[in-house]
């Protein structure tokens, strides 16, 4: 059993703490500043709706539920609960492709609420289908799952190492972690880099509330899309500076982090894409 081994019970009270420091507390408060207007757009969207029943709920519910689940999943992040993180993220795609879907064919909506099988119907599979969604989506719904919620050994590499003397490399020892992971290890980082492409993927699918809500316009979207562009930009920046700190090389692909939004960005403050 390792040294910092810790009971149960002390690990259900760090979690109440907050635990990030140095770069992990720009990291954390960029993810809270890009979440902050999303949820500021779906309060705007509250009253009268001028989609009734089903849809309006459906569509409100989604997003809500995906602002909770990027919540808590920059909050295990935090606090290294790595596989816990990312099977918290994963449904934020599914949510995403159910709205695009309920934007696309009204109708479905009210079949998804009172469907007696909606697990087999609306199965990620079969909505990503019906959204014409390409080989990326499933690649990326691929990935969040063996990451998190299920059993792979790629998502394993997330719970524990192999620690190996340097005077025997012969002597290897598996070492499984209960609790938060290793916090020196980059993957602790890395995590984040979905945090945030999650959260700009769901930004991009609350402008489709503005079809349940007559108090939401397009000029809303854009200027809390471009909110949550610039914090997420800040954030991947941060990532970029704590991952060279941990010792990862200041290469081109590492410095592009940064950069990843720009393009939003730019067509955000030049008033947003044409079909939104």
């Amino acid at each position: 059993m390792p040294d910092d081994a810790a009971p149960i019970k002390r690990l259900f009270a760090e979690l109440d703490y907050p635990v990030a420091e140095g770069r992990r507390i720009d990291i954390l408060m960029a993810a809270v500043d890009a979440l902050e207007p999303l949820y500021a757009l779906l309060l705007d969207g509250g009253g009268t709706h001028s989609a009734k029943g089903e849809r309006g709920f459906a569509m409100f519910h989604l997003a809500a539920r995906s602002l909770s689940d990027l919540v808590a999943s920059a909050h295990l992040a935090s606090h290294g609960y790595l596989q816990q993180a990312y099977t918290t993220m994963r449904p934020v795609l599914e949510n995403g492709d159910l709205m695009e879907l309920f934007a696309r064919e009204p109708d479905e909506a009210a079949l998804w609420v009172n469907d007696p099988k909606p697990g087999k119907t609306y199965s990620p599979r079969n909505v990503r289908a019906k959204v014409e969604a390409g080989e990326d989506a499933l690649a990326e719904y691929g990935h969040l799952s063996e990451m998190g919620s299920h059993p792979r050994f790629r998502g394993a590499r997330l719970t524990g190492l192999m620690r190996v003397p340097k005077d025997d490399p012969t002597d290897r020892t598996a070492v499984l972690r209960i609790g938060p992971f290793y916090p020196e290890h980059p993957a602790t980082i890395h995590v984040y880099l979905w945090q945030f492409q999650l959260t700009i993927r769901l930004g991009f699918k609350f402008r489709h509330l503005r079809q349940v809500s007559d108090r939401i316009t397009r000029e809303q979207w854009v200027a809390r899309y471009l909110e949550t562009a610039k914090a997420a930009a800040r954030g991947l920046d941060a990532v970029r500076a704590a991952l060279v700190e941990m010792g990862e090389p200041d290469d081109e692909e590492t410095r592009a982090l940064p950069r990843i939004f720009e393009p939003l960005i730019s067509g955000l403050e030049a008033g947003g894409p044409k079909d939104s």
